[in-house]
């Protein structure tokens, strides 16, 4: 399972494009204060040849929860709720059900000019969880259903801009 934790990071790191303040004029924006929204996009999942006989689904929705306190046109903190969605890799022996979800709590610096352009760097920790439920068919025809739960700690860094 620690080897499904892997993707999953990779996949927050590559879908958190969500911007911790909305882009705006730096001269006339009050430059502290709490913030909130919802962000969506999409996941995908790179099982590593591991259901290399079962037809997966690669992408599925995601959906961020953010909230933040900007301290001034510098510094903010922020605390995201990320569901990436449930993927599914199965035939006609098995079905696998996997959902990745994440909580993260980081710190952002942001370098805003009077232009309306910024530059931001995030880092953060958090806890990344992977629940899957399975039911296979074994050797005697008899169904094993079952279920596995894990969370595991994982750091956040982000970089970009905008304008």
């Amino acid at each position: 399972m620690k080897n499904a934790l892997l993707p999953l990071v990779l996949c927050t790191a590559l879908t958190n494009t969500t911007l911790a303040a909305e882009p705006s004029n730096t001269r006339t924006t009050p430059h502290k204060g709490a913030y909130a929204g919802l962000a969506f996009g999409s996941s995908d999942y790179d099982d590593g040849e591991l259901f290399e006989q079962l037809r997966v689904s690669k992408s599925h929705n995601l959906t961020r929860l953010y909230g933040g306190y900007q301290f001034n046109r510098y510094f903010m903190t922020e605390a995201a709720l990320t569901s990436l969605g449930e993927h599914e890799a199965k035939n006609t022996q098995v079905d696998i059900d996997t959902t990745f979800s994440a909580l993260m709590f980081s710190v952002i610096a942001q370098y805003p000019s009077d232009f309306g352009l910024a530059v931001y760097g995030q880092l953060g920790l958090g806890l990344v969880s992977v629940y899957q439920e399975y039911h296979y068919i074994n050797l005697n025809t008899n169904l094993i259903e079952g279920d596995d739960d894990e969370s595991d700690g994982a750091w956040l860094t982000g970089a970009g801009g905008w304008a």
